[in-house]
């Protein structure tokens, strides 16, 4: 392994079984379908597209003036019949509601006016917030409201709502996008027990109260909204290794906005007291020990409430290789649930695969501009180079578990040590083997990482690339990490994420509806197909 960048197996390594290449074409045809194809598959595209069957069910932006001019040529005023009206837009700025603007078109000749309805209500007191109104602090969560008066400054438009009806909206956009997300992951586990109970029966057992409940593997994951363990801010999740899909999350805050308003106050006053005992239930403080173990104290917290919520027991944790999340959730579920509720840890193939990358580039600082046996530096042709660093790295994950019968043998197989050794068309060379002076250098670094003790965490091959994946959903499209975001945007950013990350860009379909828009729009609905 060490000596050689073309390691393959044996000459000598018996063929598949029958039962291998059977295992061999189901994984050939699931490969042809990718996870977010299956993700998608969850989406009512078919809604989505009658949704979208009508162009004229959107929004337009015209210049006034050229739509006034339109008219007066192909319009006649009902009222004075003169084939000569002559017409003017007239608004009242008194009324104006954010971007819904009071204005009717007037005729010159008999002054008669006739009012222009800009946007639909969406019910409610006083006929409701207005339609334009919602969609556009909707756009918006992710910029703000400043981002988004300085939109419509630069557009020509009307301001937006004031900064305390936009507040306004976001309570309610929040409320409605975690109902929604809350569906969503119920729906998720829905679909990963029915896959379970088909393919693993095993992992299927019945409660004391008759439930039946699936045994599952998920990878944990903790991540804060600021970058080092000083954030504010953080997030943990679980998510199915099987389906990719997002089963739960907790947010976990060590801020609140309105307690940092009134942290100069007088703790012992009448009035604080009175503030702070209206206050407590709704403070956004729900963590109060370290940055760090947010991540600990939220997986314990998953843990202990996926029978619960979800009917489904996370068996195998598969999290980072130096997390001591396990700990706690494994201490945490025996006092809860004694021996009722076994867990293992499963290490990410990609942790230890980084931690030889590291361990080869460390020896190579150690050793820059030293000369070892052979004459020659650690880098050059031959030697310990960064391509070849990637190499042996990736060639360590790959030789953690077992997986050359699943090779096919076949004349265009990508297996070229099996190719030399039957065709010898494979063009595989010696010429591509580490110098062997590398041999005893770096063999304690493999023997190291080589022990039965560490390996065995990794034989399942599982990795926690999905939850990268979503991490860069939520902070770079969602929350960005260069920017300060408040609770409230992470809380509306997380569960849209979620969805996005479960079903698709289309899932916004359902927070739209669930926030009373009556029609979507055809350029809304062709977004989120294109987006997917």
């Amino acid at each position: 392994m060490i000596a050689s960048a073309n390691t393959g197996p044996r000459p000598n390594q018996p063929s598949p079984s029958s039962e291998a290449i059977e295992e061999v074409d189901r994984l050939n045809n699931d490969c042809n379908v990718s996870v977010s194809s299956n993700k998608l598959a969850n989406t009512p595209i078919a809604l989505l597209r009658e949704e979208s069957s009508d162009p004229l069910t959107v929004f337009k932006l015209f210049d006034v003036r050229l739509l006034i001019k339109s008219l007066e040529s192909a319009f006649i005023c009902k009222h004075c019949q003169n084939e000569n009206t002559c017409i003017r837009m007239r608004q009242n700025d008194l009324e104006r509601e954010g971007l819904v603007e009071n204005l009717a078109i007037e005729c010159e000749n008999c002054f008669s006016s006739t009012p222009i309805i800009v946007s639909d209500r969406l019910g409610g007191k006083g006929g409701g917030a207005s339609e334009l109104n919602v969609r556009s602090v909707l756009a918006s969560t992710s910029i703000g409201h400043a981002e988004l008066e300085r939109f419509c400054g630069i557009m020509g438009l009307p301001p937006p709502v004031s900064k305390r009806a936009y507040n306004e909206h976001l309570k309610k956009i929040r409320n409605v996008a975690v109902d929604t997300t809350y569906n969503v992951m119920i729906d998720a586990a829905n679909r990963l027990r029915d896959i379970i109970e088909e393919e693993e029966p095993s992992k299927v057992y019945t409660d004391e109260g008759g439930r039946k409940i699936v045994d599952v593997a998920v990878t944990v994951d903790g991540t804060w909204q600021k970058r080092g363990h000083t954030s504010r801010i953080g997030v943990v999740f679980v998510m199915a290794v099987r389906t990719g899909e997002v089963l739960d999350y907790v947010i976990k805050s060590l801020s609140c906005h309105e307690c940092r308003c009134h942290e100069k106050d007088n703790k012992s006053s009448p009035e604080y007291q009175l503030w702070y005992e209206n206050h407590k239930q709704h403070c956004e403080i729900n963590h109060f020990r370290s940055s760090g173990e947010m991540e600990a104290i939220g997986a314990s917290e998953l843990f202990l409430r996926s029978i619960e919520t979800r009917s489904l027991r996370y068996t195998q944790f598969v999290g980072d290789g130096d997390s001591s999340s396990f700990g706690k959730v494994k201490v945490a579920l025996e006092q809860k649930f004694g021996d009722k509720y076994p867990v293992e840890k499963e290490e990410c193939v990609g942790h230890v695969q980084k931690r030889l990358g590291t361990a080869l580039r460390e020896y190579k600082k150690q050793k820059k501009g030293l000369k070892l046996n052979d004459g020659k530096v650690v880098s050059g042709k031959g030697h310990l180079t960064k391509v070849i660093i990637d190499k042996i790295q990736n060639y360590y994950k790959l030789s953690s578990f077992e997986q050359h019968q699943y090779c096919p043998k076949v004349r265009n197989s990508w297996w070229k040590f099996w190719r030399q050794e039957i065709f010898r068309d494979a063009k595989y060379s010696d010429d591509k083997m580490l110098a062997s002076v590398f041999f005893n250098e770096l063999r304690p670094i493999f023997e190291r990482l080589y022990k039965d003790e560490l390996l065995s965490h990794y034989l399942k091959g599982l990795t926690q690339n999905q939850n990268e994946s979503f991490n860069s959903l939520l902070w770079t499209t969602k929350c960005p990490k260069t920017k300060y975001c408040g609770l409230r945007r992470v809380e509306i950013a997380l569960p849209e994420a979620v969805s996005v990350c479960n079903t698709g860009a289309a899932s916004k379909w359902v927070l739209m509806k669930d926030m009373g828009l009556k029609k979507l729009g055809h350029y809304t609905c062709k977004s989120f197909e294109m987006q997917d």
